[in-house]
């Protein structure tokens, strides 16, 4: 039987099962167990699992189950991610149970939370697609209609943007050769989805462009294949949703169609964090990620893309310093030969994404000096990032009550602090990553 301490109070459970915490987290999901009868209390916290925070329960049946000692408990760690991500994911759980109608047999809990999760639905986004994709066993549509139309009806329409690239000139002249090879025969073409507006002028291409821009350069189609989504049965997602509904329809590589790639996904994540500051890295993108079909590789990669995107936005009219490169590199050496013939300082040049903390201690046995001065600067923005990383919470009047994500450069000064011989000290600089491009 285990013993867990929160709260300053022992609870006794038999069983415990944590996930594996990412690098960095704002909040988990959580549930207590009962074992005997198999029903449960769900919760979210902003914190660390290993704090002192037990629950936030107020049902008096859960608080006196869980402190009778007869009754063995199962403490689970569920999901981690943003507060609005593991709140969603509590609210999905308890929402679905109470549909299903087993809430008050399965759950401690009193109610399921009104929260509405203020990005993209995944659910939503799913929903559509597999309507848009659903066939009969002829092949047709089994939801929308579907016809061949005039060609010159589709080749200014409007497009629901969600590519990095608008048009792939090597995949649109593949896609024109092949029309002209087989003398315009479009059977083989995937239907262009439109999704209806208001009004005929309101209507959207929501994949297909390079179907409609080859058969253009073919000249030899006057017709294509159309499957149109009426206003009714997506005018309840938002612009980032339909763009979501439009990348899966783009998952599969066929014939006329460019997949999906990871660019593609960089823009879409970064649109994610300019409409809802939804961080790139989170579950909720990476949840998207996989339906799509995304391999961990390319995630990363767009998740690193989308993260300069991002900057790139925010900054503006300046430009990347490279200080790993000449002249920069040899600036950085001087600063760190300044400190080295400071009478009590030693120094070295790093990047964040190298820092090893056996460095500092080496210098400190090969000096015999007191202090070591860090010079610091950042190769990527996914290193700034993972070294500065912290978010606080603060009162009404400004004061810092909670600390939940903890960077590197945090982490290693705690660290030096807690461990090292107070007469030691190490100390970091960080270079600025950033100079103006000259424009302003």
């Amino acid at each position: 039987m285990a013993l867990l301490i929160k709260n300053n109070i022992n609870f006794n459970i038999i069983k415990e099962s944590i996930a594996r915490p990412p690098a960095a987290y704002d909040a988990h999901l959580y549930s207590w167990k009962n074992l005997n009868i198999n029903k449960q209390y769900l919760g979210v916290h902003k914190g660390a699992v290993d704090d002192d925070y037990a629950h936030s329960s107020t049902c008096e049946e859960f608080k006196k189950h869980l402190n009778d000692p007869d009754i063995p408990f199962e403490f689970s760690v569920l999901e981690y991610g943003s507060w609005d991500e593991v709140r969603e994911k509590e609210h999905s759980i308890l929402a679905d149970s109470k549909m299903l109608g087993t809430f008050k047999k399965d759950y401690y809990n009193k109610h399921t939370g009104q929260f509405k999760y203020k990005g993209p639905d995944l659910k939503k986004i799913i929903a559509l697609y597999n309507q848009i994709v659903k066939i009969k066993e002829d092949g047709s549509s089994a939801i929308f209609e579907e016809s061949l139309e005039d060609l010159s009806i589709h080749e200014d329409m409007k497009r629901i943007q969600c590519r990095y690239k608008t048009i792939d000139k090597d995949n649109q002249k593949e896609i024109t050769q092949k029309l002209i090879d087989s003398n315009g025969d479009i059977s083989n073409c995937n239907n262009i989805v439109v999704f209806d507006g208001l009004t005929r002028d309101e209507d959207r291409r929501g994949n297909g462009t390079h179907t409609v821009t080859s058969c253009v350069a073919s000249k030899l189609v006057s017709k294509v294949p159309v499957l149109r989504v009426p206003y009714e049965n997506h005018k309840h997602l938002t612009e980032l949703e339909r763009k979501r509904v439009c990348s899966l329809l783009n998952k599969p590589a066929e014939i006329v169609r460019k997949e999906t790639d990871w660019m593609d996904m960089a823009k879409d994540l970064k649109d994610n964090y300019v409409e809802h500051q939804i961080e790139p890295s989170s579950s909720h993108n990476k949840a998207y990620m996989d339906e799509v079909g995304l391999s961990e590789y390319f995630q990363d990669k767009a998740i690193d893309m989308s993260i300069k995107l991002i900057a790139a936005d925010a900054l503006k009219a300046m430009n990347f310093i490279n200080w790993a490169a000449s002249p920069d590199e040899e600036k950085l050496e001087k600063e760190v030969d300044d400190y080295n013939k400071k009478d009590d300082y030693c120094s070295f040049l790093c990047s964040s994404a190298a820092f090893k903390a056996n460095r500092p201690l080496e210098l400190f046995e090969e000096t015999n000096k007191k202090n070591c001065m860090v010079i610091m600067y950042h190769p990527t923005i996914k290193a700034e990032r993972k070294w500065n990383d912290i978010e606080e919470e603060k009162d009404e009047f400004g004061k810092i009550t909670q600390k939940f994500r903890e960077g590197e450069e945090t982490k290693w000064k705690r660290r030096f602090s807690e461990c090292l011989n107070k007469k030691y000290k190490v100390h970091f600089i960080q270079k600025d990553m950033w100079e103006s491009d000259g424009t302003k």
